[in-house]
């Protein structure tokens, strides 16, 4: 099944509702949410990208849109040493590095908000940009 094929199959049934976790969003909600993403890698020209979030369906929608658009996503687990972490971010290259909104004040945030998080120095991190910010503002229901 190709991306467009995928997005169609979302708007089939568009109230029926998604489960991700224990977040609930309906699939023209979802839908909406991969749109939105795609369109905005599209506009920040990116080619590849860093993903520091749980999974929860607005990673999970972003991670679709990446793979549809042909960006690479590389999951990058923030806890561990600067080295570590650091070395993991020179291995992908990543154009950004896109995170949830509380996880990004976190990662460049004071050492002690990083400390008792295990989070690496601040200064390894290219552009973090919060995953709502990606796609513009959107509208989203959780229950």
């Amino acid at each position: 099944m190709d991306f467009a094929a995928l997005l169609n199959s979302l708007g089939e049934r568009p109230g029926d509702d998604v489960f991700v976790g224990l977040d609930r969003i309906t699939r023209g909600e979802f839908a909406v949410l991969v749109r939105n993403y795609a369109g905005g890698l599209r506009k920040r020209k990116a080619r590849t990208v860093g993903l520091v979030a749980g999974l929860n369906p607005p990673s999970l929608a972003f991670v679709l849109a990446a793979i549809g658009m042909g960006v690479r996503v590389d999951l990058i687990d923030p806890r561990g040493s600067t080295e570590l972490v650091g070395s993991r971010l020179e291995l992908s290259m990543p154009d950004f590095v896109v995170a949830t909104p509380g996880m990004k004040f976190a990662l460049k945030g004071p050492k002690w908000v990083r400390g008792p998080m295990r989070l690496p120095d601040w200064r390894i991190w290219p552009e973090i940009v919060a995953i709502d910010d990606v796609g513009g503002a959107q509208v989203r229901r959780f229950g």
